[in-house]
């Protein structure tokens, strides 16, 4: 767990590089030095989440504030937050915030 405290912020500003990685986890457990099941183990204890639920909330907060600053079409924000499909993207987007990644983004919720 002290190796999960020593890097919390550096995955914090990383995770959106690994958005895109088949396995996730496994490139964070390299990355830590530990192996998958102890990084698991460890990060649900200093996150309080999974994850995969930490990297979905990461990529919707983050895609969110890429929608409200206007200058992404609701697609160009799903893929660089790491969605293949913008389907899926506004699928999960919505049941999130509660309102749409268009919505969001014209600033009428």
């Amino acid at each position: 767990m002290r190796i999960l405290n020593f890097k919390k912020g550096y995955i914090e500003r990383d995770v959106r590089l690994l958005a895109n990685i088949s396995d996730f986890r496994t490139e964070l457990s390299k990355m830590v030095g530990v192996n998958r099941t102890t990084l698991s183990q460890c990060f649900r204890k200093v996150y309080g989440v999974t994850i995969f639920d930490f990297l979905r909330t990461f990529r919707l907060e983050e895609s969110k504030r890429l929608l409200r600053a206007g200058n992404r079409s609701v697609t160009q924000v799903a893929y660089e937050v790491g969605y293949s499909q913008q389907k899926t993207f506004s699928r999960e987007f919505k049941k999130y915030f509660g309102d749409t990644p268009s919505d969001s983004r014209s600033g009428t919720k």
